[in-house]
């Protein structure tokens, strides 16, 4: 059995650097150098750490081919409304058109 190799993908938004990290037991998505004020919902399963400047969500599930792309994108959301204007400005495809190829596989 081959072990599980991590992904990582990173995009530009409004300046911005945005990393996915995708591993065998959780997903993040970080962001630096940016003031959050987080918008998390309650009760998804989504946990977040939140400095001065920086913010990361995580969603500690097991790897899930299905959905991690819908998680992906769902977590990207949250994070971009949390630093920016309250509103998704450039959709997810955009910022991350490697990852969004890889899902229509």
């Amino acid at each position: 059995m081959q072990g599980f190799e991590n992904e990582i993908f990173e995009g530009i938004y409004n300046g911005k650097t945005i990393r996915i990290t995708i591993t065998e037991d959780d997903m993040v998505i970080r962001a630096d150098d940016i003031q959050p004020y987080p918008l998390i919902p309650d009760g998804l399963g989504l946990t977040y750490e939140a400095g001065e400047d920086f913010m990361e969500i995580h969603y500690p599930v097991k790897y899930d081919t299905k959905k991690k792309w819908e998680r992906m994108e769902r977590m990207y959301k949250f994070l971009v409304m949390s630093f920016g204007t309250g509103k998704v400005e450039h959709d997810f495809a955009e910022i991350f058109p490697e990852a969004s190829l890889q899902s229509a596989q």
